[in-house]
């Protein structure tokens, strides 16, 4: 019964994905097909603070993306931006994006609007969505989707590409730990103990240094660590917490 229901659910949902931390244009999570419904999850601290996906863009295509980010109550206040980069696409002051534009690229900067709340009955997780747009892309080429913290503070966050639900390349031998790693991703405790993270403003004048953060305070701190963010190391991963986010979209 259990894996009829995961079939059931997986048919209409995100193509999960794991890999590592992308965290550069050059390391970048490759994108087959931008048509396909995927989500990469990412832990961003002071030494990672960015994720890149990178795809191949065809001139007229319409291309589907969206930015999220866990629901738990330290990142209450978190407000990721993401941009999209691509050729033709309206120039950049580089002075706006905290990295490095490609050589020849233009891009679109979606700030966080008004979060949206999206709850996942299946994994018993939620997600805030924060920026989702249809962008048309004006030339064919490399492209990029960015996400990163314009406050430089540490977090988790999400970005999702596509609208068709394809499982045709899908290990069904991993499915059974989907589960548990979005949870583990969403903090739930219903796989392991809920960790104790204080998440920080890093120092943008330390560069990549580890440990380069000043302790958020108040509220949106919950434990006494120092430095960069304290998160599970399981991360950046991609899980079907967020499979069935395509029944929540605004078609646009």
């Amino acid at each position: 019964m259990t894996t009829l229901l995961l079939l059931l659910s997986v048919a209409q949902a995100h193509q999960p994905s794991y890999g590592g931390d992308w965290s550069t244009s050059d390391t970048a999570f490759q994108v087959d097909d931008p048509s396909i419904s995927i989500v990469v999850y990412k832990t961003t601290t002071c030494e990672q603070p960015h994720l890149w996906l990178t795809f191949e863009a065809q001139a007229g295509e319409d291309v589907w993306v969206q930015l999220g980010l866990p629901v738990i109550d330290r990142l209450e206040d978190y407000r990721p931006a993401m941009a999209v980069l691509g050729p033709d696409l309206p120039e950049l002051d580089p002075a706006t994006v905290p990295f490095e534009i490609p050589e020849g690229l233009g891009g679109v900067i979606y700030p966080s609007e008004e979060p949206g709340e999206f709850y996942e009955p299946f994994t018993q997780t939620s997600s805030w969505i924060l920026a989702e747009d249809w962008l048309t892309m004006p030339s064919s080429g490399t492209s990029y989707l960015v996400a990163w913290d314009p406050g430089n503070q540490t977090g988790k966050l999400w970005l999702a590409m596509g609208v068709v639900e394809d499982f045709s390349n899908v290990d069904w031998s991993e499915a059974a730990d989907w589960g548990e790693q979005v949870n583990n991703f969403h903090e739930t405790g219903a796989y392991e103990p809920v960790p104790d993270v204080e998440e920080v403003i890093c120092d943008p004048e330390a560069g990549d240094a580890p440990g380069s953060g000043t302790a958020l305070e108040g509220d949106r701190a919950n434990s006494t660590n120092s430095g960069c963010s304290t998160a599970p190391s399981t991360t950046p991963v991609a899980g079907w917490g967020l499979l069935l986010l395509t029944l929540c979209r605004r078609r646009r």
